[in-house]
């Protein structure tokens, strides 16, 4: 956090580092403070999608999940049905408690990884965000045997929470060299 604090007194209206400080943030689990970052970061830049991914899933674990779904689908109709915009999409629904439309949305993501690249680590947080332990922790092996730099912030990213207390976990951080 210090260095992006650092970066920001260089470049203030850097949306980028506002961006880095909004994910610390919400990695953090200082949701308030992360939703502040992402205005900030939007008044510079209205459509720079890296914070507006990041504010939907802030206003998730806010319980804002209205919000959430409306940035997700912004984010779909700017950008189409591609796998950033569909992972988001999956995991708004998920977290929202909204588990068929997140597995119609985890279907389509899957059918597209059939004909272009789909990073294991997005699919492997879905499932994490569905509460399906099994299945996360399969994409989050594949995630590793494909080199996937999404599934390094496991030990960070909120939405990997739930498979913390499972033994798979450390078994998982142990095949990264993290644990």
């Amino acid at each position: 956090m210090a260095e992006i604090e650092h970066a920001l007194e260089h470049d203030p209206l850097s949306p980028l580092f506002r961006a880095e400080q909004a994910v610390t943030r919400l990695y953090a689990k200082r949701y308030d403070e992360a939703a502040e970052s992402c205005r900030r970061a939007l008044e510079i830049d209205p459509n720079f999608f890296i914070v507006i991914d990041c504010l939907a899933v802030v206003r998730c674990y806010q319980q804002r999940f209205e919000e959430a779904l409306t940035l997700a689908d912004q984010g779909v109709e700017i950008h189409g049905r591609r796998s950033r915009r569909l992972t988001l999409l999956g995991l708004v629904h998920a977290l929202a408690g909204h588990i068929g439309e997140a597995h119609r949305v985890l279907d389509e993501l899957l059918e597209l990884g059939s004909r272009d690249y789909v990073p294991a680590g997005r699919v492997a947080g879905i499932y994490a965000a569905l509460g399906e332990k099994d299945m996360a922790f399969e994409w989050a092996e594949r995630a590793v045997e494909q080199h996937d730099p999404m599934i390094l912030s496991v030990q960070a990213d909120p939405v990997f929470h739930p498979l913390r207390s499972d033994s798979r976990y450390s078994a998982l951080l142990h095949e990264m060299n993290l644990g």
